[in-house]
């Protein structure tokens, strides 16, 4: 029996969504990995994990308190220098006006306010309905959102290895089970 183009299944506007964190997740997750493996030895040594990226320094256990030198602060510069905002907004936006503009405003924080990371506010949420067709602004910001608990879950879960780690913070953060 032949298949035909036309009789595949195409994937669904949700997949397709899924598919882009998913892999976004796993490319950073992967890049910590690396980072983690690479590193091991400098940790040891110092007893802490501290990363130099963008000019800046992070502590990969720290995800509470401010963003200031925090592990989710690395992963919105990766985010933003990588494209992977980008591809999340092509993923879920019909609109290149509504793209071109949440695009424009990460840019502003990373330059403006570096120790920063962009959200959407409440104003930029009501915008949405601006565009044609509408923009819910608040499911892309789940997809950002997602991004970053699973590589913070897994950054935390890599170093759970280390006996100097103090898991608290991924604990009071949600990224591990009561249990773990």
């Amino acid at each position: 029996m032949e298949i035909y183009i036309r009789d595949l299944p195409t994937k669904t506007e949700h997949e397709f969504v899924n598919n882009t964190t998913n892999r976004i997740s796993h490319q950073i997750k992967s890049y910590f990995s690396e980072q983690i493996q690479n590193g091991k030895d400098y940790f040891h040594e110092t007893q802490t994990f501290k990363l130099t990226a963008y000019d800046m320094e992070f502590d990969l256990d720290r995800v509470d308190g401010s963003y200031e030198s925090s592990l989710p602060l690395l992963i919105s510069k990766i985010m933003f220098h990588k494209g992977y905002y980008e591809d999340v907004l092509s993923s879920m936006l019909e609109d290149n006006a509504a793209i071109e503009k949440v695009m424009k405003m990460i840019k502003e924080v990373q330059e403006e306010a570096p120790d920063e990371i962009f959200g959407f506010d409440l104003d930029l949420l009501d915008e949405g309905y601006d565009f044609d067709p509408p923009v819910n602004f608040e499911e892309v910001d789940d997809q950002f959102n997602i991004i970053n608990f699973n590589v913070c879950k897994h950054v935390g879960n890599m170093l759970k290895e280390y006996d100097f780690f103090e898991p608290e913070g991924f604990k009071n953060m949600g990224y591990f089970d009561e249990d773990e």
